[in-house]
């Protein structure tokens, strides 16, 4: 994909049926030791490891591990299918010690707790969850964040 930087193995066990437009997967997705990197931003993913579950018209995200900022992020969730296209999606991710620098002259060290519910197009329906700062250069150390099933 341009503009992107996307390595690691990926195993691929599936069987797949039905027809083009209703298909019936099952199977696994395994990615082991993967890296992210979106070109024109510094933030890295590295070691990402994890499964993601097909059955029918549903995929499982059984756990995704990766290391973004020195920190620890850990991902699962749900994809709903029609045919090969995504209907909606519910997303939980937990950050443990992730440095952010955003705006470019700070430096975060967060803590989170997410959650997001949405569909492909229409971006997040609803978001909750809690960021708090573990560290922070930045003067404004009482910066704390909370999401409370807020529509987009």
């Amino acid at each position: 994909m341009p503009g992107t930087d996307l390595r690691g193995r990926l195993t691929v066990q599936m069987t797949a049926g039905g027809t083009f437009s209703q298909p019936d997967l099952s199977g696994n997705l395994r990615i082991e030791n993967g890296r992210y990197r979106l070109t024109g931003l510094t933030q890295i993913v590295d070691d990402i490891d994890g499964v993601i579950s097909l059955h029918g018209s549903r995929a499982e995200i059984d756990g995704i591990r990766a290391r973004v900022g020195g920190g620890d992020l850990f991902a699962a969730g749900s994809i709903n299918l029609k045919g090969l296209s995504v209907t909606d999606f519910r997303l939980t991710i937990q950050a443990r010690h992730v440095a952010v620098r955003y705006p470019e002259d700070m430096r975060l060290v967060v803590d989170a707790d997410l959650v997001a519910t949405g569909a492909p197009g229409s971006g997040p329906r609803a978001a909750s969850g809690e960021v708090f700062p573990a560290m922070s250069t930045s003067p404004h150390s009482w910066f704390h964040a909370t999401f409370l099933s807020r529509p987009y």
